[in-house]
């Protein structure tokens, strides 16, 4: 997770974390050494999504941020978030919502032969 030892290696990282808010996944991308990152239960409004992406631009992130939905007493639920770092940059990112009760999101990447990484957050569990 902090280990920088896949960049002597020529290597890229990708975390992924479900840390149950956004402070958490803003604090853990502070001291991450991945390259990429993706959040589950990032927990951010639909009307906050721009600020928090805006926030993780002044940290050297790019970010795309699924909006969680209210929970069954009104609370923050589920949303997801792919990150990459700046230098990388996104070529493309895109939210969309499946079919079904999931809502997926797919980040390519600026790298050379192209590169995809997918994240799905389901809102019901696939095997109840």
């Amino acid at each position: 997770m902090y280990s920088a030892a896949h960049k002597g290696e020529g290597l890229f990282a990708l975390d992924s974390l479900n840390g149950n808010c956004w402070t958490t996944a803003v604090s853990y991308s502070s001291r991450a050494a991945a390259d990429f990152a993706c959040f589950q239960e990032a927990r951010v409004w639909a009307v906050a999504r721009e600020e928090a992406e805006h926030g993780m631009k002044l940290k050297q992130w790019s970010a795309s941020i699924s909006p969680c939905v209210a929970g069954p007493k009104g609370g923050p639920s589920a949303g997801v978030a792919v990150c990459a770092r700046s230098h990388y940059g996104m070529r493309e990112s895109m939210i969309e919502e499946l079919k079904g009760d999931g809502i997926g999101c797919r980040l390519n990447l600026k790298l050379i032969g192209g590169s995809h990484a997918w994240w799905l957050s389901l809102r019901e569990p696939l095997f109840p």
